[in-house]
């Protein structure tokens, strides 16, 4: 019978970093709303007067 010799704990780190990955991307291609940059937009108004 042939044994398995591979690091099994630094499998698991990899495929556990491949999923977080992958469902982070997810998050923010799908469900985050975007960043908006027009908070400033009212101080550049005032500071123009």
């Amino acid at each position: 019978m042939a044994q398995d010799h591979h690091n099994q704990a630094g499998f698991n780190v990899v495929i556990g970093s491949i999923i977080f990955t992958l469902a982070f991307m997810i998050y923010l291609v799908a469900i985050h709303p975007g960043v908006t940059l027009d908070e400033n937009k009212p101080a550049a108004k005032e500071a123009s007067k």
